[in-house]
């Protein structure tokens, strides 16, 4: 390898998406755009290229265009089996090295790493782990035992120690977004996202948060970066990709701390004057959050109100919030002119015909008009799904599933066919709630056979 190749080694990120999507598209990724800025600063090449699934040719063509070095394949877990193939096809029939980052490899790291083809995993948040390895790889330098890594060797495996995540937000660059296309994102959109903050104070029993949480002994994972180091970089895009008008914040930190949001009131309409929107839990709402966000250009909130049980929010989903609190949430919001978008958990374990009831008369009171029923899915190491496998109520049904709004639970009060039904119903319900029709055609659904 000449000298000069050797400086610019060409490292090539595969991102799965949607695969219901015919023409797949690489979806901005705060994550990976600031590990390949991070790359670029170190004299890489770097390249992102989008697959809707397993797809062979696309794979190839990929390969042909880039003519990477080394590739990595960040791993959703509801995309681990097209990435599996995928990884084979990488290391056979290119014969090149692969490692992996994401989801997948964090949640099951044994499983990860023992996929043939893999080299390398990086545990937790990448981009300094998956920097440092390159730059070992590239210098041939030994990477055993380096933080965050596990490296598959001549001797085995050998595992790096969980690497410290990373407390100053504002030392990590710009994610690049040229990688992702930008630009037409944005005329397709009208819209620019951005992470004001990393981690989340929640331990939600279908999320995988905790897992991250445990990886690194922390109590509160939750890191911000400064308003001004996050404004800087909205006027950034702004000026680099014509067509912004709206802006939107897709942590699930932003608005709380209070402190940190009054600075961003302050300064966010006189800097930026776009209106945005952005995630809230309705727990953390009182009266100057709904104001501080009204007052700075926020016009929409997403959220979730889960399930209207009280007994499913604390024991499967552990959110600890109480209708009250969800109801007053929404109000706050309501009246600041902001408009809500909420999702509305599906097919939960324990659902039944009282507690899907319940829902429907909290989704009521809430007054919310733009619900998006969301099927639940058992992701792989949460302790939701944990439960649902102890109780075997876990189908042969894959992750596909997933992608088509189809449910995988048999439950003996809810088979799968019938958490479908009420998914696509759910928003008629709401509209005639009380009607005795309604209640007849909830008893025909819990009392269908349990085939599935």
């Amino acid at each position: 390898m000449h000298i000069a190749e050797i400086n610019t080694m060409r490292v090539l990120i595969l991102q799965f998406t949607d695969p219901t999507q015919d023409t797949p598209t690489p979806l901005f990724s705060h994550n990976i755009g600031v590990l390949c800025s991070c790359l670029k600063e170190r004299k890489f090449t770097a390249s992102v290229v989008a697959l809707n699934g397993y797809q062979p040719g696309k794979l190839r063509a990929a390969m042909i265009e880039n003519r990477p070095q080394y590739v990595l394949v960040d791993m959703p877990i509801l995309s681990a089996t097209a990435a599996r193939r995928t990884i084979a096809d990488v290391a056979w029939q290119f014969a090149l090295p692969v490692a992996v980052m994401g989801h997948y490899p964090t949640c099951q790291p044994s499983r990860a790493i023992s996929i043939p083809g893999v080299s390398a995993l990086f545990l937790g948040e990448y981009e300094r782990p998956a920097v440092d390895f390159l730059q070992d790889v590239r210098s041939q330098f030994d990477s055993s035992g380096l933080q965050g890594v596990w490296l598959n060797t001549a001797e085995g495996l050998v595992k790096g120690a969980p690497r410290p995540v990373e407390t100053n937000l504002d030392s990590l660059p710009f994610p690049d977004r040229d990688v992702f296309d930008y630009g037409k994102i944005v005329a397709a959109t009208g819209e620019a996202a951005f992470k004001a903050a990393r981690g989340c104070a929640r331990w939600c029993g279908q999320c995988i948060n905790d897992i991250y949480v445990d990886l690194h002994q922390e109590t509160n994972n939750v890191r911000r970066r400064s308003v001004g180091n996050l404004l800087a970089e909205i006027s950034d895009v702004i000026a680099r990709y014509e067509g912004v008008k709206r802006i939107r914040f897709y942590d699930h930190a932003f608005a709380c701390d209070l402190a940190w949001l009054r600075e961003f009131a302050a300064r966010y309409r006189s800097s930026v004057s776009l209106p945005y929107s952005c995630y809230v839990p309705l727990e953390d709402v009182c009266a100057e959050t709904a104001e501080l966000l009204a007052s700075s250009g926020c016009n929409r909130v997403d959220t979730m109100i889960g399930s209207g049980s009280r007994f499913i929010r604390d024991e499967v989903q552990t959110i600890h919030v109480s209708n009250e609190q969800i109801i007053g949430g929404c109000a706050l919001l309501r009246q600041c002119g902001i408009d809500i978008f909420a999702d509305v958990y599906v097919g939960l374990p324990y659902e039944t015909q009282i507690t899907f009831e319940d829902t429907i008369n909290l989704v009521a009171k809430t007054q919310v008009r733009n619900i998006r029923p969301v099927i639940y899915y058992p992701l792989t190491g949460t302790r939701a799904a944990d439960m649902c496998r102890e109780n075997g109520w876990v189908s042969g049904r894959g992750e596909e599933c997933y992608w088509r709004g189809r449910s995988v639970l048999d439950m003996p009060s809810l088979p799968a066919r019938s958490i479908n039904d009420l998914a696509q119903k759910l928003p008629s319900m709401l509209k005639r709630r009380r009607g005795l029709r309604i209640r007849q055609w909830l008893s025909s659904v819990f009392s269908a056979p349990k085939n599935g």
